[in-house]
């Protein structure tokens, strides 16, 4: 019998070694084991398509330890003040971040003001269906 090889685009292809160098990052440098560090990575990517398309709610833990539950977005139409905010420009020292794995940014829904998790303290996530949004 033959076997169908899939073609995967390029894209695909640069998402999936994103995803790996992930995983390797939390596993060499924050001490997470093989399975954890992969299902936080694709989580992660997983996380930050939704938020591309739409509102989500996601937990993860803070670095005090507590769960923290967040409804963000990165998309456009979905809250005014995140459609209407101005960049313009940060005052914090870049030095010593650990790029570019360290921190994920998202608009916070509720706060207005950009929030960022770190992907092995994510938890989980629930997108928000436009028929949910109560925004």
């Amino acid at each position: 019998m033959k076997t169908r090889t899939k073609k995967i685009s390029e894209e695909q292809q640069q998402m999936n070694r994103w995803v790996m160098e992930l995983g390797n990052y939390l596993i060499q440098e924050k001490g997470l084991d093989f399975s954890t560090a992969m299902r936080k990575a694709h989580l992660t990517k997983n996380l930050l398509k939704a938020l591309g398309k739409g509102a989500v709610r996601f937990s993860f833990r803070k670095k005090d330890g507590t769960l923290r539950t967040a409804l963000g977005t990165l998309a456009h139409g979905i809250c005014r003040e995140y459609d209407e905010y101005q960049y313009t420009g940060s005052e914090v020292d870049d030095e010593g971040v650990e790029w570019p794995y360290s921190h994920f940014a998202y608009w916070d829904i509720e706060k207005q003001g950009f929030r960022s998790f770190r992907a092995e303290c994510l938890d989980d996530y629930l997108a928000i269906k436009d028929s949910d949004k109560q925004l």
